[in-house]
């Protein structure tokens, strides 16, 4: 037997002696009432190794259970040589120890057990606090989550702590972290030698403590790579000595903390290569390098902020005061990927007008205010991904465009002001994607648009001011093709050109109010062999498909046919 379960067995007041099933892997006790004590019994009277492949063990919900008689005088030193997963849930009676010698334990979660004192900490909810009396064997530990633990004790000050090679640490609603760093100078440059263990920390996410500062100012994190600060109100910024200390910090996120107005001041830690910015309501700005900017005397080619070079992924989302970027309206140059999202009072990118050529990915979303992306693209040769949506004040999109012979995709919608593209056109090397959408005063498709010979899905729907196609058609080499009826085109559907789209395989058409078939019955009209998905939506008048014009979809394999209410027959025969 290598799995066993026991569900709500309430009238149960003992286990049998499962310790003696060798291959036995998974043990599940859940919901039984009458169980008060998991005594010896369980280990198995004379056996030498108890639960010798046991790598699970789940209690969950036993809401009587007091106590759990531990390895007592070495009686069964080898028990659990082979857990990895111990978790204890909703035992709100649970007192006394865990077992301290647990070799190959890699995570353990402990969750509203308010009365047990947990030795070996790696997820831990809701407990009474963190002991280290006896020794604990901690090398295998792979992540620690710390939440509402009411007293820490000594148990960061242990020397087997020192074991781990690296760990993942999660901190929440630990109010007497604070108590914890009782710091002065002495204490920064020589931290306690137990402390100093937190070299193992390779991952730190910190939530809802207060007074984590002083936490954040200690010189001992030196192999953290990633932070994850989240609904930490009191933070202001971070602190000063991070920048230093933290040599290896490559990941920073901050999320809900509401009383900060900028990251950091002066530049980011110059190993971030990504930073995550959230629901930092008083956030006017992410670093703050104006000071600086205006005592450095560089030309263009070498300015925006060299320290932080490294930077390479910005994501900002929701953030109603930013008012810009950096103090100084400069980008890190050698960003790759900007991703701005639901800033109300962000107005511009960049104060000089130009994006880092670095840049691959642009994606700005909810962002009204924004009057301008870059005076122009000449620059940003690198830039495969474009989307912008919901800027209801951007009018124009910069020129240069046809210059990026990267760019794979663009998408913009909802840019109310937006009226026309720049003359030069689009990119015809590897532009694969165009999306426009709901955009009310765009006129036209950009200039050339028929010589996009690397184009194969075009979207347009919403533009109601665009009132023609270009007259040289659609790019030949087209595979999906999306029109919506409000865009207000008068030509017969004959001249659309559709015919000349022999690799074609989707088209979704949305709304012709005169038509009453389709294709319409004078236009002797046949679509590519290739189709094999067709979409007619929101056709008023329709009656009947003409099966003449269907007649070559051979590869055809979906029809949709929807909101024609006057919809009679398949076909005019």
């Amino acid at each position: 037997m290598t799995v066993l379960s026991l569900y709500c067995c309430e009238n149960c007041t003992s286990l049998p002696p499962f310790g003696i099933l060798s291959s036995l892997k998974y043990l599940t006790v859940r919901g039984m009432k009458g169980l008060k004590f998991l005594g010896s019994e369980i280990y198995g009277v004379g056996s030498l190794k108890p639960f010798q492949s046991l790598e699970t063990l789940y209690l969950e919900g036993l809401q009587e259970l007091e106590y759990w008689e531990p390895n007592e005088e070495n009686m069964y030193v080898d028990a659990f040589s082979c857990l990895k997963e111990l978790s204890i849930v909703n035992c709100p009676k649970i007192s006394g120890r865990l077992p301290n010698c647990l070799p190959a334990l890699e995570k353990l979660v402990i969750k509203n057990c308010k009365k047990l004192v947990a030795s070996s900490p790696s997820l831990l909810y809701g407990c009474r606090g963190l002991a280290c009396n006896s020794p604990v064997d901690f090398k295998s530990l792979k992540s620690m989550i710390l939440e509402d633990i009411s007293k820490f004790g000594n148990w960061l000050r242990q020397e087997n702590f020192l074991q781990i090679k690296s760990v993942q640490l999660k901190l929440m609603d630990c109010e007497q972290l604070k108590n914890q760093w009782q710091l002065n100078e002495t204490f920064l440059q020589e931290p306690p030698q137990g402390l100093q263990s937190f070299i193992s920390i390779t991952k730190l996410r910190i939530e809802n403590c207060s007074n984590l500062v002083p936490f954040l100012e200690v010189c001992f994190l030196f192999n953290l790579s990633e932070l994850e600060i989240i609904n930490c109100n009191s933070l202001a910024s971070l602190p000063n000595g991070m920048n230093c200390k933290n040599a290896c910090l490559g990941s920073l996120k901050v999320e809900g903390c509401n009383s900060l107005t900028f990251i950091v001041r002066g530049q980011l830690p110059t190993s971030i290569k990504r930073l995550e910015i959230e629901r930092c309501k008083k956030l006017e700005y992410l670093w703050d390098d104006k000071e600086e900017s205006s005592t450095s005397v560089m030309d263009e080619e070498n300015s925006n902020n060299t320290s932080t070079s490294l930077l390479e992924y910005l994501h900002v989302h929701n953030c109603p005061s930013l008012k810009c970027l950096s103090s100084s309206g400069q980008l890190p140059e050698a960003l790759q990927h900007l991703y701005v999202e639901d800033c109300s009072q962000l107005s511009m990118l960049s104060s000089s007008g130009h994006l880092p050529k670095t840049l691959r990915n642009l994606y700005i979303n909810d962002v009204p205010k924004l009057e301008s992306i870059a005076e122009s693209f000449h620059k940003n040769k690198a830039l495969e991904e474009i989307e912008i949506q919901l800027c209801e004040n951007l009018k124009t999109i910069p020129e240069g465009l046809h210059s990026l012979y990267h760019l794979q995709n663009i998408k913009i919608c909802r840019c109310e002001s937006i009226e026309c593209f720049a003359e030069e056109g689009l990119p015809s090397t590897k532009l694969s994607e165009l999306q426009i959408g709901y955009c009310g005063k765009l006129k036209a498709l950009p200039n050339r648009f028929h010589s996009l010979n690397s184009l194969r899905s075009l979207r347009l729907r919403g533009c109601e001011s665009m009132t023609s196609f270009p007259e040289e058609g659609f790019p030949t080499n087209l595979t999906s093709l999306t029109i919506n009826g409000d865009v207000k085109i008068y030509k017969p559907l004959f001249e659309w050109g559709l015919h000349n789209l022999t690799s074609l395989t989707s088209l979704s058409i949305w709304g012709l109010p005169k038509a009453e078939s389709f294709p319409q019955q004078e236009m002797e009209m046949t679509f590519s062999p290739s189709l094999s998905h067709l979409y007619i939506y929101e056709f008023p008048n329709l009656k009947c498909l003409m099966g003449e014009g269907f007649r070559n979809l051979n590869s055809l394999e979906k029809l949709n046919i929807s909101r024609c209410p006057n919809f009679i027959s398949l076909t005019d025969d």
